[in-house]
């Protein structure tokens, strides 16, 4: 190996351990499907029996010493070096082997780091051994993967933690949708030299960056977090210390830290231990007084958490009786027991949130957004506005339990009857009824019966129904 020598008079060693890559690398472009061909004409008989001898002494030597010597001379005359190999486990296993074993090994050395074999290993290279081995060595890694998942390691430090990360949210009208909200995300960062301080996204995706002196400083449900951030959100970090969520974005988060605490909400009515901001007279951030106040404990007590289990929620159209009177409105059905609208808050985007307390809940039948909107200035709408049709419907839907639905609907009791018309050279056949109360005419349109003459309403009559009458 060539030797240069420096300024200082040191000698530097070149390394030539790229040229077997680059040599072969330059075959196999050069010649393609006849590249193992040209390496076996490339290798003269003399060099070839050369390897062959020191790898029939490596093979039958039983000295670890002098069999690392005689596979570093080997190494030495393909212009590589045992560095070129990745790891040290290797060794052991070639060490361990004798005879034709220890070729095989070595040549599954070559196979595993992507080199072609040369030529004298060649006879000895297994690749169905490959295979098995790969194989193996993929199933250890589910195995390992499967344990640390069901049962995570214990953290590498015992020291407590120096630095705590709050993530403090709070429910704030969306500004594309009146009526809906969003949730925006706050960071309290804990220092022991600059106390406690909220601190924008950027600079929490910086603590992955530093050095791993950073990582101790945290717990690691800390540092968890830590890290999912700065996976979610590499390399589109929103500006400001407020990240906003709504949508799909708000699923994302829920889905994963809506079961751990980790989302804590704080409210103006005091609920919860509010995170401590600096005051901005001293040359320092600003206060929000209707959200934060100070903070006396380290780690400060943490307030009351989001909770998202991936339950569902659905709207069921329901009348109810106000004063006298029939509204139409919804309840919203949770698992546990139907709420009523004004106990909700729902959330701007898709998919549709509802959040009822502490507790977020997917929406099934999600309404258009200015629904929802209005919903939240006025969840009730009087039955005698609305239209036949949409009561006709309501009552075949059973959407009201208790309700007396005559003062909705009149049911017609008919004998449908079946009538031909001849027009020209066509046949047509209508479904015809006459109604037994008011001998009033109805026709089947072929989803439902219309009366032939529909009478002037005033928006307080009520609807009319055709029933079967049987005979």
């Amino acid at each position: 190996m060539s030797k240069l020598g420096s300024k200082n008079g040191r000698v530097t060693r070149v390394s030539s351990s790229t040229k077997y890559d680059a040599h072969h690398t330059v075959l196999s472009k050069t010649y393609g499907a006849l590249a193992d061909l040209r390496r076996e004409l490339a290798d003269s008989k003399s060099r070839v029996a050369e390897r062959e001898e020191i790898l029939r002494a490596f093979a039958a030597c039983e000295d670890r010493q002098r069999s690392w010597l005689l596979l570093e001379d080997y190494f030495e005359k393909l212009s590589l070096s045992r560095k070129d190999f990745a790891g040290q486990e290797w060794w052991a296993r070639v060490a361990s082997a004798q005879g034709t074993h220890r070729l095989e090994q070595l040549a599954l050395l070559f196979l595993r780091s992507n080199r072609p074999i040369p030529t004298e290993l060649t006879p000895h290279a297994n690749c169905d051994r490959l295979a098995e081995i790969e194989q193996a060595e993929h199933e250890a890694r589910i195995v390992q993967e499967l344990e640390h998942w069901l049962f995570p390691p214990a953290p590498a430090h015992l020291d407590a933690p120096r630095a705590w990360l709050r993530v403090c949210c709070t429910v704030q009208p969306a500004p594309q949708f009146r009526g809906l909200c969003q949730l925006a995300v706050h960071f309290n960062l804990f220092r022991p030299r600059t106390g406690d301080k909220f601190r924008p996204l950027s600079e929490i995706l910086e603590l992955t960056q530093r050095s791993a002196h950073e990582q101790e400083l945290f717990s690691p449900a800390d540092w968890e977090f830590v890290q999912w951030l700065a996976e979610t959100y590499r390399g589109n970090a929103p500006e400001g210390e407020t990240v906003c969520l709504s949508g799909v974005q708000l699923l994302q988060w829920l889905a994963q830290w809506g079961q751990s605490g980790r989302l804590e909400i704080i409210s103006s009515n005091g609920a919860g231990h509010a995170p401590h901001r600096p005051d901005s007279k001293a040359g320092r951030d600003s206060v929000e007084p209707d959200l934060l106040a100070a903070a006396e404990v380290r780690p400060p007590e943490p307030g009351p958490a989001l909770k998202f289990l991936g339950h569902v929620a659905e709207l069921v159209p329901t009348l109810e009786q106000n004063n006298g009177d029939l509204n139409f409105t919804h309840v919203l059905h949770l698992p546990e027991a139907p709420v009523p609208l004004t106990h909700a808050k729902f959330f701007a985007g898709k998919p549709s949130l509802a959040l009822v307390e502490h507790t977020f809940y997917l929406l099934r039948n999600s309404p258009p957004p200015a629904l929802l909107e209005h919903w939240t200035e006025k969840s009730s709408l009087p039955v005698t506005r609305l239209s036949h049709r949409f009561r006709a419907q309501l009552r075949r839907s059973r959407a009201g339990n208790g309700i007396d639905w005559e003062q909705l609907c009149v049911t017609h009791a008919a004998l449908p009857q079946f009538l031909f018309e001849l027009n020209e050279d066509t046949v047509r056949l209508r479904l015809l009824a006459r109604s037994d109360r008011d001998q009033s005419r109805w026709h089947w349109t072929g989803q439902e019966w219309n009366p032939e003459q529909p009478r002037q309403t005033n928006g307080h009559d009520r609807a009319g129904r055709l029933g079967r009458r049987c005979e």
